[in-house]
């Protein structure tokens, strides 16, 4: 069987410049399932992919007539069984055949009397005698490829127990079905899904009929690798096969490439969709046959004692599968191949998406409530309760932004930071720029960083951003120019305008002067401080080792202190939008929180001297 795979690879190689595994165990497999070479031919032009030339036919052929047939050798039990079936038909037969001819003479007189009722008579029997052996010679037949080929040897149960690992599920419509013959069997999960993706696409491409494919796959660089090889695998065969549009979808991506999922397949090409699980409810692509599932998302998690959020690659829940499933077979039938085992589905996956508030940062939900009246949270009745600790942290965190008294009551303070929609750091920060008079830069520079991520991407560096945005009079042509993307600009002009209509504070301006914002900054987001040591950046409180984000514009200055807006942890735990402080700043503006001994700087401290011995106590 080793040497047929291989000699049909070289031949598909020289015929399709195309040699892959898993295609020529599919020819090997629609050969056996065929009547003749001329059935297989057929079938190979029922799917539109391949050119029928006279090199495609010549090559069906031969494999036709490699491919080993089983010859059926019939059990004597199942002989018996046979010819029981055959007597008994036979009886049924005759007795009809006896009650219409056996009462004698008067029953004659009246057959001579009723000849016509006679000769249709006997016409029915003939039909349902016929009728009969036809249904048994049908039933006969399906039950020796059916019943006969389970109870044929331990070989092939071995083999249907194999099946509940196949590599890949189809699902029809909104119902679970098996797949199994079009493509190769597989006992173990792939290495690698990324590569497992660009395989299934083209082997879709080739081996099955026109449509669409959406492939789910969990971030950008994932989604735009996945894109490049499918592109360099496509020149590879040149002429080979018709056009493959590739087409990414993510959030990052421009408005007008992001509409290109959207545009009709041009004749003769399919689309390749290659999404984040975006697609799974938001989305709805017209003319989506084929959905590929690798089973993985990316999650964010929240960790409270270290205030890190964290977006991790984990399998997906059940219920995510089930909707990604869903999205084959809109428009017509269609399939969704899942790129793991059926053990995986049932015992590594979860039942459903773990809830959002049982992974996430507390303190906007607590800021809520309390304004609500609800003051006991330990005891309120959540839908999905989150953690003890989250909760108690985010408690914590409110009452060292003064949102809270002592008696976990809402202060003044805290009533005006829960008007408005954003984090509780953030609402402080935007409050206690009325008290630096410096409330306008303040509101320019937060959100301007809520919607980009460009190099030195700090809050000073965006607050220039949009000053020079502003001055060209919120131009599409300057933003065209510096590679910026209008829409996000004029929605932080439509927050801003929003945020400066909603909170009661005297607009102003420092006059440029970048001390105050940053001590408006530092009021804010004291929880938050990093320093300097021997072994890099650590935690002020937790003494966590942090690093500064590559993008930042303080990524090779290396400051002694510095305030970062989140802790992300993607390959490392990297600090991003950080801005330089002074450490007095801190005693300034959260005197219960920080003591002079936390800020103390070691470095400038001298090591004290030791007495030393004389040469004459030496010896």
């Amino acid at each position: 069987m080793a040497n047929l795979e291989q000699w049909v690879s070289d031949s598909l190689h020289d015929i399709l410049a195309l040699s892959d595994r898993y295609v020529a165990q599919f020819m090997i497999g629609s050969a056996r399932k065929s009547l003749s070479a001329q059935d297989f031919v057929a079938h190979l032009k029922s799917m539109g992919t391949i050119d029928i030339n006279q090199r495609v036919i010549a090559f069906a052929q031969e494999l036709y007539e490699k491919i080993p047939r089983k010859q059926v050798v019939e059990k004597p039990a199942r002989a018996i069984e046979r010819r029981v079936m055959e007597i008994e038909r036979k009886n049924r037969n005759y007795t009809l055949l006896s009650d219409s001819e056996s009462d004698g003479e008067a029953v004659r007189e009246k057959e001579k009397k009723k000849s016509k009722d006679r000769g249709d008579k006997r016409k029915h029997l003939r039909k349902r005698e016929e009728s009969q052996s036809s249904s048994e010679e049908e039933t006969r037949k399906s039950s020796k490829l059916g019943h006969g080929d389970q109870k044929s040897s331990k070989k092939d149960e071995e083999e249907e127990a194999s099946l509940a690992n196949y590599l890949f599920f189809c699902c029809t419509l909104c119902s679970l079905v098996w797949f199994v013959y079009d493509f190769p069997l597989s006992q173990a999960p792939e290495a690698d899904y990324l590569e497992a993706c660009v395989v299934s696409v083209l082997q879709i491409y080739v081996t099955q009929p026109p449509g669409d494919c959406l492939v789910f796959l969990t971030g950008q660089e994932e989604i735009e690798t996945c894109c490049e090889l499918l592109q360099e695998r496509c020149r590879r065969l040149g002429s080979k096969i018709s056009e493959l549009l590739v087409l990414p979808i993510y959030a990052n991506l421009p408005s007008d490439m992001q509409a290109k999922i959207f545009s009709p397949t041009p004749p003769g090409s399919r689309k390749v969709v290659v999404a984040t699980n975006i697609a799974e409810t938001s989305l709805t692509i017209d003319g989506i046959i084929y959905v590929i599932d690798p089973g993985f998302c990316k999650q964010k998690s929240y960790n409270a004692r270290t205030g890190m959020e964290s977006l991790i690659v984990t399998p997906c829940s059940r219920a995510s599968a089930n909707q990604r499933a869903g999205r084959a077979g809109r428009v017509a039938a269609g399939k969704c191949f899942r790129l793991y085992t059926a053990w995986a589905f049932k015992h590594e996956m979860e039942e459903s998406t773990v809830p959002e508030i049982q992974r996430t940062d507390l303190g906007n939900v607590v800021l809520l409530l309390k304004s609500l009246g609800i003051n006991d949270l330990i005891h309120f009745d959540f839908m999905d309760p989150p953690p003890h600790e989250t909760l108690v942290l985010a408690l914590e965190q409110l009452y060292a932004l003064d949102a809270l008294n002592h008696l976990g009551e809402l202060t003044k303070l805290g009533r005006r930071m829960a008007e408005l929609p954003v984090d509780p750091m953030l609402s402080k920060m935007i409050l206690a720029s009325e008290q630096y008079k410096c409330s306008e830069e303040v509101v320019h520079a937060d959100n301007a960083r809520q919607n980009f991520v460009v190099p030195g991407g700090d809050h000073m560096v965006l607050l220039n951003v949009y000053t020079q945005w502003l001055e060209s009079g919120y131009s599409t042509q300057w933003c065209y120019e510096n590679f910026i993307q209008f829409r996000s600009m004029k929605r932080a002009r439509d927050v801003r305008e929003g945020l400066m209509d909603r909170i009661e504070v005297e607009v102003c301006s420092s006059g440029g002067d970048i001390v105050p914002i940053r001590k408006a900054v530092t009021a804010g987001y004291f929880y938050h401080t990093a320093r300097l040591s021997k072994g890099g950046y650590k935690t002020v409180k937790h003494q966590q080792t942090v690093y500064v984000h590559p993008n930042s514009s303080l990524f090779e200055e290396q400051p002694r202190w510095l305030i970062y807006h989140e802790l992300v942890f993607t390959t490392k735990e990297f600090m991003r939008q950080v801005i330089e402080i002074d450490s007095s700043w801190l005693l300034e503006v959260a005197p219960h929180y920080y003591k002079n001994k936390e800020l103390e700087d070691s470095s400038s401290k001298k090591m004290p001297r030791k007495q030393g011995k004389a040469k004459e106590e030496l010896g």
